[in-house]
């Protein structure tokens, strides 16, 4: 996938995350935004799995570790949710980290 086409599908993410909470308001738990999120990403056609574990490896190919994305989506974006309130004072804001891999 080219970078052009990553950012575009970041974009499509992000308008999603955006979209979720404004629609629900606040007072929800963390889990039903994220599956809110995931279903609204599903039927967008945004291929996206949960709790996908990683293997991790070094420049030389060893295996250094096992990792647990959050959310893998199109086999190109990592995605941690974090916990909104902490980072904006909405608790009705989940907190996208994402990471473009290879």
């Amino acid at each position: 996938m080219t970078d052009q086409k990553i950012r575009r599908r970041t974009d499509n993410v992000r308008e999603t995350a955006y979209a979720v909470p404004r629609f629900f308001g606040p007072g929800h738990f963390e889990k039903g935004y994220e599956n809110a999120l995931v279903h609204r990403l599903k039927k967008a056609r945004i291929p996206v799995l949960q709790q996908m574990p990683i293997t991790v490896h070094d420049e030389e190919g060893t295996v250094v570790g096992e990792y647990i994305a959050d959310w893998l989506i199109g086999n190109e974006l990592i995605i941690e949710l974090k916990a909104g309130e902490r980072l904006t004072g909405n608790p009705s804001v989940s907190k996208l980290w994402g990471t473009c891999g290879q």
